[in-house]
């Protein structure tokens, strides 16, 4: 698979990539993200740490943070964004260090239920609508992880000079200028900030605009994050036929299976990285197509 912007060259990783996002947990209502001022912290060491200011403003609270059950919050400046991620708060360390995996690993069988609407305007309001009629706690996982919902009911924070008017849902707003090709992400990341932050330009999209990149882009998503498990599944197994190895005639064999291991190891780490970066372009997707469907004329 190439996603122009977000693939990775998994052949030419060697070793463990450091790599980390600054988090925080948002206690603010969604009304208050409007008047938080922007943050971004994007430092890494060689630890894989990457450590964040402490900071506040209003209810806001800035830095690493660990919620209760282990998972992890994304900060944001756009509410769509923020939550969880699935795999969140595995640890892997341990790999690296040839102990036994700790209780945080997951099995690599998490499922990823990521779809979207039917294709057309009408079906799709009544796909959201079907979606919105249930309470928070009954939502239809077979349609939609629980961790991507923000993104859809986020369409009612877009900014009021795109509504009544702007978007179409056949064609691009007057003026616009050509959209570039499906595999370009970092458009689709631009189009749903501009949804959002009144000072930026206005957003150039069209609803079937939106649906194609989706029926391209899903799949691909699905698939990375497969590989993911994969990979997780591979470690597990690995580990599992190193440790019945125990006479001492056997150590070059435990040796072959922790450097498979170590190998595995290294492309989920470059995997983890595509994933969280995918993982941002779902969220995306899924919020501009909640905009066009309730805004779109």
């Amino acid at each position: 698979m190439t996603v122009r912007h977000a693939s990775l060259d998994l052949g030419n990783i060697q070793g463990n990539w450091p790599f980390s996002t600054a988090k925080c947990r948002v206690q603010s209502a969604a009304d208050n993200f409007r008047s938080s001022p922007l943050f971004s912290c994007f430092s890494q060491n060689m630890s894989g740490v990457s450590p964040c200011d402490e900071a506040s403003h209003g209810e806001m609270v800035l830095g690493e943070q660990v919620l209760e059950d282990g998972t992890e919050e994304v900060m944001s400046e756009f509410p769509w964004r923020v939550g969880p991620r699935i795999g969140d708060g595995e640890q892997w360390t341990w790999v690296q260090a040839s102990k036994e995996p700790n209780e945080m690993v997951n099995s690599g069988y998490a499922l990823l239920v990521l779809s979207g609407p039917p294709p057309g305007r009408e079906a799709g309001k009544r796909w959201l609508h079907h979606l919105w009629k249930n309470r928070d706690d009954s939502w239809n996982d077979a349609t939609l992880n629980h961790e991507y919902m923000g993104a859809l009911k986020a369409c009612i924070l877009a900014r009021d000079d795109i509504r009544g008017g702007h978007l179409r849902w056949s064609e691009l707003p007057p003026g616009s200028g050509p959209v570039p090709d499906e595999l370009d992400l970092d458009w689709i990341s631009i189009q749903a900030e501009r949804c959002y932050d009144r000072s930026a330009p206005l957003p150039a999209f069209s609803g079937e605009e939106i649906e194609r990149r989706r029926a391209l882009l899903f799949p691909q998503i699905h698939d990375v994050f497969e590989q993911l498990q994969l990979t997780k599944r591979k470690i597990l197994e690995l580990n599992r036929a190193r440790a019945q190895l125990t006479s001492e005639d056997q150590d070059e064999d435990k040796e072959y299976l922790l450097n498979r291991a170590l190998e595995e190891n290294s492309r989920r780490a470059a995997l983890e990285i595509e994933w969280t970066r995918l993982d941002k372009v779902a969220r995306d997707i899924l919020f501009l197509t909640a905009v066009a469907l309730e805004h779109a004329c």
